[in-house]
């Protein structure tokens, strides 16, 4: 095609071509050249006004705080304070101040994002010497942490073919074509839920611990229509209800009375012994081999007493031994009956001691 070169230099429309031709090859170069001036003077404009004085020291302000909240193990309200100043400033000092607080609380995903993000940042050749090293001490966090995150492999089987299931990490959807892939989450109790259409949901906790990978399965189940059972609540147990006691033996009268009188009669029997021997201990200081003078009677007539009293409760408590075993013996198979309600108390005075009880 031939071109007419005009004096100035430029090309000139075609010959043959039309007037009207001309005007849309103008226009479309008019558009062209208005686009570009506008991305340039998009390329050219700061992206953020730069911080004032009051926004400078708010963000100081915050700064100090979450160093002082640090200090005292707030860690949660450390990091709202960094993350305030960083919102505040975007500065690479405070990027990395934010990233600790991430890490120091757990949140080893969010730690990593946000050094990521500091330590990517380009560098220009007048950056002070505090800007470069929170640059590089970002990236050291990161790759630091790295290593730490667990993730979660998520097997879901029941889905109706052809239809992808949904799957939630603590009530956050994954995307379809991530769900099957190993996901990166932070450390600590997680709820993972699968659902599909037609489908009962099937839920479970899962702990995730640091560098490693849990594999998490869970079937969906068709749904039958009414009646069919509601799912167990998470971390619900399955398994046969537990058996229910032998009501013949432990509703028996006879073996909750028998050990229950053989055990005060014991009791009885050991703490009257040991008093009889005090007694007879004190007696015998008194006395002079067989002789004992008149001081000395009160001590040895209780000491007889208690003696007597010991060998009744001991008495007491082997009866009681034998009645109930003899209760486990004729009640072992038999029908519930009803439990009168007993109470068995031992009495103990001077020179005596018995039992007492109420039905």
């Amino acid at each position: 095609m031939n071109r007419a070169r005009r004096a100035d230099g430029g090309l000139d429309r075609p010959r043959g071509r039309s007037t009207g031709g001309h005007l849309e090859c103008h226009a479309r170069r008019l558009g062209l050249a208005l686009l570009a001036a506008a991305a340039f003077g998009l390329l050219t404009a700061p992206a953020v006004a730069d911080p004032t004085a009051a926004d400078e020291a708010t963000a100081r302000a915050l700064g100090d705080r979450g160093d002082a909240l640090t200090a005292g193990k707030h860690l949660e309200g450390a990091l709202a304070a960094y993350r305030g100043a960083h919102e505040i400033l975007r500065m690479s000092t405070t990027g990395l101040q934010l990233a600790k607080a991430h890490e120091a609380i757990g949140q080893l995903v969010e730690a990593i994002d946000v050094a990521l993000e500091v330590g990517r940042r380009p560098a220009r050749g007048d950056d002070p010497t505090a800007i470069r090293d929170a640059r590089a001490g970002a990236l050291a966090l990161a790759q630091r942490v790295e290593p730490r995150v667990p993730s979660l492999a998520i097997d879901v089987r029941g889905a109706p073919e052809g239809a992808a299931p949904t799957v939630e990490i603590d009530g956050v959807a994954l995307p379809a074509t991530a769900a099957g892939l190993p996901r990166r989450v932070n450390p600590g109790r997680h709820v993972v839920r699968a659902s599909a259409n037609g489908r009962v949901a099937a839920a479970r906790e899962v702990i995730a611990l640091e560098g490693q990978t849990t594999s998490v399965s869970l079937a969906l189940e068709p749904i039958a229509g009414p009646g069919t059972p509601a799912p167990a609540p998470i971390g619900a147990r399955a398994g046969p209800a537990p058996a229910a006691p032998p009501d013949g033996i432990a509703n028996s009268p006879l073996v909750l009375l028998g050990f229950g009188a053989g055990a005060v009669g014991i009791a009885i029997g050991a703490v009257t012994g040991s008093l009889s021997l005090s007694r007879a201990s004190d007696a015998k200081k008194l006395c002079d081999g067989t002789r004992c003078p008149p001081a000395a009677g009160p001590d040895l007539d209780a000491a007889k007493g208690l003696a007597w009293g010991s060998n009744i409760g001991f008495a007491i408590g082997a009866i009681g031994v034998g009645v109930g075993i003899v209760g486990i013996v004729i009640g072992h198979g038999a029908p519930p009956k009803a439990t009168p309600a007993l109470a068995i108390t031992p009495e103990v005075g001077p020179g005596y001691a018995g039992v007492g009880g109420a039905f």
